[in-house]
């Protein structure tokens, strides 16, 4: 009878805080359609492999009410026109933002961000596939 409480007790010290460390971060996003799109990001990724494609951030300068955001494409395919957006990693709201072209890059301003860990999106099309790079940065 104890050896049936004890293993008893370990599995639920084992699985209760697998339980409450996955509520606690699961953000409600559930995709409708998931082997489709799957296939779709399987076939993006190919994409950026074979064109190189990489996205880096080179440059964050802060300002007292605004960030500037140096960042460049790297590979082979120069896009026409690109999509730009930051959002925080948890629950945050992209908010789509401007960038330049800026010699061998992309500049980008921003109002002040919070904090922390921010995302980097960039979206383009490649014969006509849409491409999507995100990259994390760090605001201190």
């Amino acid at each position: 009878m104890r050896i049936t409480i004890i293993i008893f007790l370990l599995g639920f010290i084992t699985v209760a805080p697998s339980a409450i460390v996955g509520k606690k971060l699961f953000d409600g996003r559930v995709e409708a359609d998931s082997y489709e799109k799957g296939l779709v990001y399987d076939e993006m990724k190919d994409t950026v492999m074979e064109k190189g494609l990489k996205l880096t951030v080179k440059k964050i300068e802060q300002y007292d009410q605004s960030v500037r955001l140096d960042f460049s494409l790297g590979g082979t395919f120069k896009p026409a026109e690109i999509k730009t957006e930051v959002e925080r990693p948890v629950g945050g709201v992209p908010f789509e933002i401007k960038a330049a072209e800026d010699g061998d890059g992309y500049t980008a301003s921003m109002p002040q961000l919070e904090k922390g860990y921010h995302i980097l999106k960039v979206s383009f099309a490649v014969d006509g596939k849409e491409i999507r790079l995100k990259k994390n940065f760090y605001i201190y």
